[in-house]
């Protein structure tokens, strides 16, 4: 039979004679036999809390908020804030793009009181920005605190808009990024009345050939972005142009061929983008003519898909040689076919007077890189009868593989 004892007056008989006070809490004891001893059930014991071998040990800590996203068109920026900075010698931010080496930047105090390490924006060429975090500590020692080269902290690289475009002209292109081109041109406006001067003051005229060819090697590299295309062009331009002239020279001997002309030049031209679907062309040209050395300049604005239909607005002039005002529709009317009709003011070659030459303009891609271009028309003299223009262009380009800014 169990019985409750006050615990306050309790006493127990334990092994070995031993006296014991019971706690304060109620004691249930079992009643046995005089002599026997007595199991005495007590309470749990409370739960003992141990320090840590380094409690209280001053651990330097770097703390920030990882971003998911990084922007191609900025640098990639991380704020941290460090605690017992006293302890360390160096913050390192790792990082790599890709299957890119890895590179290494130290953490830097800031203005705002804080650290920051800046991955440039040259750096983000890719899909995935892989970081991690460790502190290089004054006794030599190096501690991650936060992920690892194994594991690293993951960000995605988002491209801006102007990225997006550039990879899409790319893609037109068909990764063309570097082309050199080879251009060979033809073009005969039959026959026209030439006048010619002799020294003595007498006149005369004749029928000659009213025609020219040119030719022309130029190379371009399309960033693809504000300047959309760079190119450098070097030609030379032979022909017959009924342009008044001398006969004979000073001393009365006969001129050898007075009617030829010519042009030998040199002309960068840059593009601009300045929306999605507005490009402007400027064209600085240097050349020497059959009259000497001379310069000249030209502009165009385009309208449209640069590569497929578009509309361009656009003059050249050129000191001695003449000015050209134009427009040309460039309608794609199949991958391999373009057609182009072209209106043009102008004195070229040599010209007295500015005449309207009205053409039409086909080109077919013929193989990978070739082009031939046939063009025919009228262009009307002193604006009254008109002559016939025919004209063959072979244009050539040979691509160089591209040089990605994504590798």
């Amino acid at each position: 039979m169990l019985r409750k004892v006050p615990a306050q007056v309790a006493l127990v008989l334990v092994s070995h004679s031993a006296i014991a006070l019971a706690q304060e809490a109620p004691v249930v004891i079992a009643e046995q036999p005089a002599g026997v001893a007595v199991a005495v059930q007590k309470p749990p014991s409370q739960p003992q809390t141990a320090s840590a071998p380094n409690a209280g040990a001053n651990v330097p800590t770097l703390q920030h908020a990882p971003p998911a996203i990084a922007n191609t068109g900025d640098d990639f920026v991380l704020h941290a804030a460090l605690t017992h900075s006293e302890l360390v010698r160096a913050a390192v931010l790792s990082y790599r793009v890709e299957s890119v080496a890895t590179k290494e930047i130290m953490f830097q105090r800031s203005s705002a009181d804080d650290y920051v390490a800046v991955v440039p924006e040259s750096d983000l060429r890719g899909e995935t920005l892989q970081y991690w975090i460790t502190l290089q500590l004054v006794d030599g020692s190096t501690v991650a605190v936060f992920d690892s080269e194994k594991s690293p902290h993951r960000v995605q690289i988002v491209p801006t808009a102007t990225d997006l475009n550039e990879q899409a002209l790319l893609a037109r292109v068909g990764g063309r990024r570097n082309v050199f081109a080879a251009t060979g041109e033809y073009v005969d406006f039959g026959h026209s009345e030439a006048t010619a001067t002799s020294s003595a003051g007498n006149t005369q005229t004749q029928a000659i050939r009213d025609r020219y060819y040119r030719l022309e090697a130029a190379y371009t590299y399309r960033p693809l972005r504000l300047v959309s295309e760079f190119t450098l062009r070097v030609g030379l331009v032979r022909g017959n142009s009924p342009v008044s002239t001398q006969a004979t020279d000073a001393a009365g001997n006969a001129v050898a061929n007075p009617y030829d002309v010519g042009l030998n030049y040199v002309a960068p031209t840059v593009r601009f983008r300045l929306a999605d679907i507005v490009y402007a062309d400027g064209t600085l040209l240097t050349s020497v003519t059959q009259d000497g050395y001379s310069t000249g300049a030209g502009g165009a604005l385009l309208l449209g898909d640069p590569y497929g239909t578009n509309l361009t607005l656009g003059f050249e002039t050129i000191q001695v040689f003449g000015t050209r005002l134009y427009t040309r529709t460039d309608i794609a009317v199949h991958p391999r076919v373009r057609i182009t009709p072209i209106i043009e003011v102008t004195n070229m070659p040599h010209a007295s007077n500015f005449g309207v030459r009205l053409l039409g303009e086909t080109t077919v891609r013929v193989a990978p890189g070739v082009r031939m271009a046939f063009v025919v028309g009228t262009r009307p003299e002193n604006s009254t009868a008109a002559a016939p223009v025919s004209a063959l262009c072979l244009p050539m380009s040979f691509n160089v593989p591209a040089v990605s800014h994504n590798s």
